[in-house]
């Protein structure tokens, strides 16, 4: 029979086709998932140095940050203030800024009234922050809590309880509560330009490393405990609200610390739940399959996912003392974060940092017994890192799934653009190929690229190599140690 040969290669080409095609990870633009709001950094501790520098030199700092990088979402600390006669010694705080100033000079006096708020007590962070918000017009500001004042604590201490346990005393979650929101609306109304957003009462709020005696404000709060602070949080803003504020919990370190507080709240205290007009969270540890979890449990009660602070906790040199290697981790964490948590924003924990390790600027001559007097500063790989994503997915991009690990997509607002980006945290060069058949042919592709150790490539622009267009497969090889991001404009 002539025909059977000739059915038996087309089968074979069929088969051939399909092997290829299916080595390739399908771009599908019918199928966004979130949009990005911003990207973002907390201000402590480094803004309270920083903030007590000459103007001009905030105003760098805040240009680095605002508009070299990009980033519009800040997080700001309404601190508690440390006990000036704290039982467990006066001096136990880290000197690179994270004795934060509280609002509050003591408890209520003899007539009950608390006194009356101090803003000028935290100058240095608010300085910083008018600054970052005359620089950048899509600001959005999240102001949050380490601690409570040290005087609604059991341990007298804002870094904790002595045993690590629950700090904040419940006779005094009332006021706790008052403070926070009389502290939010005297912001908001002597800062306009500042955008606040969102208040959130509490920062790694499960976490057991918060000890009296420690180096930073810190307080372990139960979910069962938030759940009442956000309560009266709520009816304290609704007496003295502040325009378009609303709350955000738990901001727990782990994802899984988030995902059991979000279960807490949904099965004993929903009314408290239905407060929350997000789920933020830190990304410090948590598996893929945790994140997908969160994201899922999130949108079913209708919340979008910030990804609020994460950084290199508990990483360790590779080679025993080479650290640059972690930037290349955390970049890769950044697009698992916004593939699997589908989170809205995602930030930084420091700006600047006193080694090359968790901020994006280190500082090079901090001293540590007169912090302010210490200006010079140098940028870590993973200031291009950032500057590399962000430039490239600014607010507005929806994220795309791209397939596996290590990947990730976003598409312009008028689908015009797609932004693939390709990390690869590991010692071997590595090639991830794209079907790009959902899409019109490309009229260009271009890519930009980190890689390296320290004093390699710290942005380059379209390097030999980075990537192949066969038709509509794209492929990408990655280096080892880099990011690579390809911008296909249609």
């Amino acid at each position: 029979m002539p025909l059977r040969p000739a059915l038996a290669l087309a089968l074979l080409m069929l088969a051939l086709g399909r092997s290829l095609a299916a080595d390739a990870y399908p771009v599908d633009p019918s199928a966004p998932r979130q949009t990005i709001r911003g990207w973002g950094v907390s201000l402590c501790w480094w803004a309270n140095i920083v903030g007590g520098w000459p103007q001009k030199e905030i105003e760098q700092i805040a240009e680095q940050l605002a508009v070299d990088l990009g980033y519009n979402v800040f997080r700001f600390n309404i601190g508690g203030g440390e006990n000036p006669a704290c039982p467990f010694g006066p001096d136990h705080f880290r000197r690179d800024g994270g004795l934060m100033p509280g609002y509050l000079s003591g408890p209520a006096g003899g007539n009950g009234k608390p006194p009356p708020l101090d803003l000028t007590a935290d100058a240095r962070q608010i300085a910083v922050l008018d600054a970052l918000a005359r620089k950048q017009p899509a600001i959005l500001t999240v102001l949050f809590s380490n601690s409570p004042p040290w005087w609604m604590t059991r341990s007298r201490c804002a870094a904790g309880a002595a045993d690590s346990g629950a700090n904040l005393l419940p006779e005094f979650e009332e006021d706790f509560a008052a403070y926070l929101a009389s502290t939010a609306a005297a912001l908001g109304e002597r800062n306009p330009a500042w955008n606040i957003r969102h208040l959130e009462p509490f920062n790694e709020p499960l976490s057991g490393w918060w000890k009296a005696g420690g180096k930073q404000e810190g307080c372990h709060v139960p979910a069962a405990q938030q759940a009442a602070v956000l309560a009266k949080l709520h009816r304290r803003l609704r007496a003295r609200p502040v325009p378009n504020l609303t709350l955000v919990a738990p901001d727990c370190s782990e994802v899984g610390e988030t995902r059991r507080v979000l279960a807490e709240l949904r099965r004993d205290h929903p009314s408290a739940l239905a407060l929350l007009a997000g789920v933020h969270t830190h990304s410090y540890h948590g598996s893929a399959v945790e994140k997908r979890s969160l994201a899922t449990e999130a949108a079913a009660a209708g919340l979008p996912v910030w990804q609020s602070e994460t950084g290199p906790l508990s990483w360790q040199p590779k080679d025993g003392k080479s650290w640059w290697h972690r930037h290349y981790d955390i970049a890769d964490r950044m697009l698992e974060d916004l593939r699997e948590l589908r989170c809205e924003v995602w930030c930084d924990w420091q700006l600047l940092s006193t080694d090359d390790a968790w901020g994006l600027l280190r500082f090079t001559d901090l001293h540590e017994n007169a912090p302010a007097a210490g200006r010079a500063y140098a940028k870590t790989r993973s200031y291009f890192l950032r500057q590399q994503v962000v430039k490239h997915i600014p607010s507005g991009y929806r994220i795309l799934v791209t397939g596996p690990a290590h990947t990730l997509g976003a598409l312009s607002p008028d689908s015009k653009r797609l932004v693939l980006l390709v990390a690869n945290p590991r010692a071997e060069l590595r090639t991830h190929r794209f079907d790009l058949s959902r899409f019109p042919r490309p009229t260009s592709v271009r890519a930009v690229r980190t890689s390296g150790p320290d004093g390699g490539e710290t942005l380059a622009e379209t390097p030999s190599g980075a990537f192949a267009l066969d038709g509509h497969t794209l492929s990408c090889a990655a280096p080892a140690y880099s990011l690579t991001t390809l911008l296909i404009d249609f």
